[in-house]
């Protein structure tokens, strides 16, 4: 039997124009009189063809990882290594053999503002200091005899702790060296200090909206089947409802998917001049621009890529070993089927049978079955301890969406996003901070984490309980909600964006 309004092959339910008009502003008589007929042949209730599946934000608000905030932005510091690299950006003066120093000069990116000037100009600053001793690839050792801070990049003067030593091939352009220690002569002075360097982490806040609306008329047409289960009357339930759900995905996309934005401006009439639209940088764009990143290719998904991110979180020195991995159905399905590979066959048989049958997790309820060789399989992973880490393994739904990232053209399903998920204690107030969260803006009482606008129009003021005040002259009732919020994400480092290429 065919479906009216023509239901569309492929992914998506409906073709645009299947709506007639459905798209526009508001829902009116004129939009579901198709409807109202009556058909006592068919079902009061209306079926859902789809399932819909809690959001990233409603995760984030039932772990508590959200709180309210007065400022116009987000924001915190970070504290980098107390530690530098030294790298070679080019050689000045090179080694004339055993004994004698090599003159190096740092590379750019060894450079940072020291937060002052000199006669007007940023100065420049850079982490080694005289008398520290650098450790070469080839076990060579030289100290930091004379430092150079009248030119940028800065130079170093190298000079080996050996007479024997030839720094010529110890010394090379592009590597970079750790300080192992420094040494001084008796009698001699203090070194110069250093200024702990702070990392600002800045987003801005997101202003979200949807709204729905009908015609006093349309509010009293009932239709013949429920637009909400359980809930007959008319057709602007449905409306409602819908409003409330794209609503929730919106915002959800803000903190998922959202970017800062600095080019669109709107003219805002009833303030007589442009303001700026603000958007928020959210988990995908927060990992991939200041994350480690990491590629794997669909189907060739290994255990080993486990032991790399955990060498990559151990060089970082992350401090905790509770990971959530947040993946694509893709991904998942690959990673389960790694973890079954590894089962499949090398298991003792003692061990195999308790895994597969009663002893190993399928309960009371398969203890009917007739005999041990009709058993079902149970493949369900959620976690694997591997290099010293747990994995905790969450799916996505909303990186498998059909009509959303999960659509013909997107590698989402495939994309895995790691980070460590807790508290840690904010040190001026001692109050606990979720790692990874979002910010709504809340002052006085007054919270914009979900405002529900109930605007009754001259046709509808005087029905509901309490009664309703007209805030129109026109017969139109209009719902409307808004949110403003913003994502914050802490230690970019500890996060892994794996992707498929």
């Amino acid at each position: 039997m065919a479906y009216t309004p023509f239901v569309a092959a492929g992914g998506q339910d409906l073709t645009p124009n299947a709506f007639s008009g459905v798209g526009g502003n508001y829902a009116s008589e004129g939009i579901i009189s198709q409807y109202q007929m009556y058909k006592p042949n068919e079902l009061v209730q209306v079926f859902e063809r789809h399932s819909y599946a809690p959001s990233f934000r409603m995760m984030l608000k039932t772990m508590g990882f959200r709180r309210g905030s007065y400022a116009p932005t987000v924001g915190h510091y970070e504290y980098p290594w107390r530690k530098n690299l030294v790298t070679v950006g080019d050689i000045i003066t090179p080694s004339a053999g055993p004994g004698t120093p090599v003159t190096i000069e740092l590379d750019p990116s060894d450079m940072y503002n020291a937060g002052a000037t000199v006669n007007g100009v940023a100065a420049q600053a850079s982490y080694p200091i005289v008398n520290e001793i650098l450790m070469f690839r080839d076990g060579n050792m030289a100290m930091i005899t004379a430092k150079d801070t009248t030119v940028t990049p800065h130079q170093l003067t190298l000079t080996p702790l050996k007479s024997t030593v030839n720094l010529a091939t110890s010394v090379v352009i592009g590597e970079a060296y750790f300080i192992a220690t420094n040494a001084w002569g008796e009698g001699s002075g203090l070194p110069q200090g250093r200024v702990p360097r702070v990392i600002k982490y800045q987003n801005t806040f997101q202003i979200v909206k949807s709204a729905s609306g009908s015609t006093g008329t349309e509010l009293t047409n009932q239709m013949y089947f429920e637009p909400v289960a359980g809930k007959p009357g008319s057709f602007f339930g449905k409306v409602n409802i819908d409003t409330m759900y794209r609503f929730e995905t919106e915002c959800d996309g803000a903190l998922l998917w959202g970017q800062q934005i600095n080019n669109i401006t709107e003219f805002n009439q009833d303030l007589g001049y442009d303001v700026s639209i603000h958007g928020t940088e959210g988990l995908i764009e927060f990992a991939s621009v200041n994350g480690n990143n990491e590629t794997y290719v669909p189907g060739n998904y290994q255990m080993s890529d486990f032991n790399d991110i955990a060498k990559y979180y151990e060089r970082e020195r992350i401090g905790v070993n509770d990971i959530i991995t947040l993946q694509g159905i893709d991904i998942n399905i690959e990673v389960e089927d790694v973890i079954i590979d590894i089962l499949n066959g090398d298991l003792a048989a003692m061990l195999t049978k308790k895994f597969l049958w009663g002893e190993g997790g399928f309960g009371e309820e398969f203890s009917s079955m007739p005999d041990e060789s009709s058993f079902a399989l149970k493949f369900d992973y959620r976690a694997v301890k591997k290099a010293g880490y747990n994995w905790l393994f969450y799916h996505m739904p909303v990186f498998n969406e059909n009509v959303g990232a999960g659509a013909p053209g997107y590698d989402y399903p495939g994309w895995q996003v790691m980070m460590p998920i807790g508290y840690t204690k904010d040190k001026q107030s001692g109050e606990s901070r979720g790692t990874v969260g979002y910010e709504y803006k809340v002052v006085n009482g007054y919270s914009r984490e979900e405002v529900i606008a109930d605007l009754s129009g001259v046709g509808v003021a005087g029905s509901g309980s309490p009664y309703r005040v007209a805030t129109s002259p026109k017969d139109l009732y209009q719902m409307g909600m808004v949110a403003e919020m913003a994502f914050h994400g802490t230690c970019a480092n500890h996060v892994t964006l794996t992707t498929p290429v």
